[in-house]
């Protein structure tokens, strides 16, 4: 029962961890994707 409780708090910890990850990523994501599309629209 203990490594089975290990394993699940492994697993909660893993994905708090991407889930942060991913959040701050989304962040930062954004400003390139505007840059990406506002230098072919000024192309254009």
């Amino acid at each position: 029962m203990s490594k089975n409780l290990f394993f699940v708090l492994m697993a909660a910890w893993l994905v708090l961890a991407v889930a942060m990850f991913s959040e701050s990523s989304k962040d930062w994501v954004p400003p390139h994707a505007a840059a990406t599309t506002d230098a072919p629209a000024q192309t254009q």
